[in-house]
């Protein structure tokens, strides 16, 4: 008897969880849209379920499509800090409240813009930030994130926004078995990978890095940083310094605050050094051109390998096989934003 109450409470578990997670599905939708004068930007008003890797998780913009609490709505055109860059900035695979805007909004309690979009570059932030404020938005300080993928992107826009992106949807086929469990089984495989990656963190085994591009060595978008022969070095670094340079100086002209932010891949972690050329490029932009502070979370990260072992800091702050930050990596972040920006 007790064998089948325990069948058929697992039985009405995977039940629920099929009808949770196909309830989640069914508001997946289009997320991003054509926007003429910086390329694309997030859909206004959405406020729906959006997809990475096998996680779903709520997605909501406010009147100007930038990514906001699910919480409170809020539509202003005046804030103390505005954060802008790729899909680190936009905090990918997380709700906005776990990523680091949503961490420093809460904690300083000030409003915080979040600007930023996955694949943005830094003709994006120019564009994207220029157009803001000639539309009548005030940013006192804002802090640009420039990324490791950002001198290929660049490169493959040629230094300038493109006219032809088309939306991101998140329609999609299922492409194996495998991936058909994670869709429609959500809190069971949230439960399966949490349990797995709490004993992959405990016991890490060398088969867990193999056959990653996060991990691996040669990954092209990442290698830059440590392999002088990549090919969009030159191109990318060109329109990335001529399109940063052009924004600051719109900045200045505006009596505008900024400061810049540089972060590492787990790439940079296994293969580069603390003091990397992607450091060293930005940290002599930022004191040519008077930022106000320069974030070197390179700095940061291997403070912290020093404590602990290396792939350990990878699985525990970064999404696993992905170059993201989970939800610690983004608390990471905060914190050190929030150290220096209550000073």
């Amino acid at each position: 008897m007790k064998k089948i109450i325990i069948l058929l409470s697992l039985l009405f578990f995977f039940l629920l969880d099929f009808i949770y997670s196909n309830l989640n599905l069914k508001k997946l939708s289009t997320v991003t849209v054509y926007d003429k004068n910086f390329e694309y930007n997030f859909i206004q008003n959405l406020n729906t379920k959006d997809k990475f890797g096998s996680f779903v998780y709520d997605l909501c913009t406010n009147n100007f499509g930038m990514k906001i609490s699910c919480r409170e709505k809020k539509n202003l055109k005046k804030y103390k800090l505005a954060l802008i860059g790729d899909s680190f900035v936009e905090g990918i695979g997380l709700s906005f409240d776990d990523t680091f805007a949503g961490i420093l909004e809460k904690d300083l309690n000030y409003n915080v813009a979040n600007l930023g979009l996955r694949s943005y570059s830094p003709s994006n932030y120019k564009e994207k930030i220029m157009h803001f404020i000639k539309q009548g938005f005030i940013f006192d300080h804002i802090i640009i994130f420039i990324d490791i993928s950002d001198i290929q992107d660049e490169d493959f826009r040629n230094g300038e926004i493109r006219n032809n992106k088309k939306d991101i949807t998140n329609s999609f086929k299922y492409k194996s078995f495998k991936e058909f469990l994670k869709f429609n089984f959500q809190i069971s495989y949230y439960i399966f990978f949490k349990i797995k990656n709490f004993i992959r963190t405990k016991y890490i085994s060398k088969k867990i890095f193999n056959d990653h591009d996060a991990y691996n060595e040669n990954y092209s978008r990442g290698s830059w940083t440590y392999k002088k022969n990549n090919p969009h070095i030159k191109n990318g670094l060109h329109h990335s310094l001529k399109n940063m340079e052009n924004l600051v100086n719109f900045l200045k002209e505006n009596q505008i605050e900024y400061s810049i932010a540089v972060y590492p891949w787990p790439q940079q972690l296994l293969f580069d050094e603390q003091n990397s050329i992607h450091v060293k490029i930005w940290k002599n932009f930022c004191k040519k051109n008077s930022c106000k502070y320069f974030f070197d979370f390179f700095k940061v990260f291997h403070e912290m390998i020093e404590k602990n072992e290396l792939k350990k800091i990878i699985l525990n702050y970064y999404f696993y096989t992905d170059v993201h930050f989970n939800k610690k990596g983004n608390e990471v972040i905060a914190n050190l934003l929030i150290k220096k920006l209550k000073k």
